[in-house]
């Protein structure tokens, strides 16, 4: 497990200083990452609206998993 551990950690830091990698991810993040986070988010949101997740754990628990399993399907 430690030879597979410095090589993970030694490839992250190779592309830590690659300019270009870094632009990539940069574009990634913003692109898609944060896109997807912010509907997740008010998908939460209205799930919590609906089902209390204090009140109702697994209620709101399944509301959520099966809004997010249909947004996951559904093509954009």
């Amino acid at each position: 497990m430690p030879i597979l551990q410095k090589m993970l950690f030694h490839a992250a830091a190779r592309l830590a200083k690659d300019p270009e990698a870094r632009a990539k991810a940069a574009a990634l993040m913003e692109d898609e990452v944060k896109p997807r986070a912010k509907q997740v988010r008010q998908t939460m949101r209205d799930a919590a609206a609906e089902a209390d997740p204090r009140q109702e754990p697994a209620r709101f628990a399944g509301i959520l998993t099966r809004r997010l399993k249909n947004q996951m399907t559904r093509k954009p």
